[in-house]
């Protein structure tokens, strides 16, 4: 059983408000053996990797709602860039 300790930390209004505390947050976790969680509503692209490489987020996964949408079949209507879905 793992009882590593988990936490999720979202990219846009969080990490990319505050990437140096948040540098510090998830260095501070991993080290500490702790999963460091990405959830966010973005796909993750050459901008996102760019976004947490600049920033130096060490994390163990990264969950993209809108990547499991899409693998799950749920209609997802585009709006200006946007994803919504019901």
């Amino acid at each position: 059983m793992n009882n590593a300790l988990k936490t999720g930390l979202d990219i846009h209004g969080v990490i990319d408000t505050f990437p140096v505390r948040f540098m510090l947050l998830s260095s501070a976790l991993i080290k500490d053996g702790a999963e460091v969680h990405i959830v966010t509503g973005v796909k993750r692209d050459g901008r996102i990797e760019q976004l947490l490489l600049d920033s130096a987020i060490q994390f163990t996964h990264y969950f993209s709602i809108v990547e499991h949408l899409e693998a799950t079949n749920v209609s997802i209507e585009w709006k200006d860039g946007e994803p919504f879905c019901e």
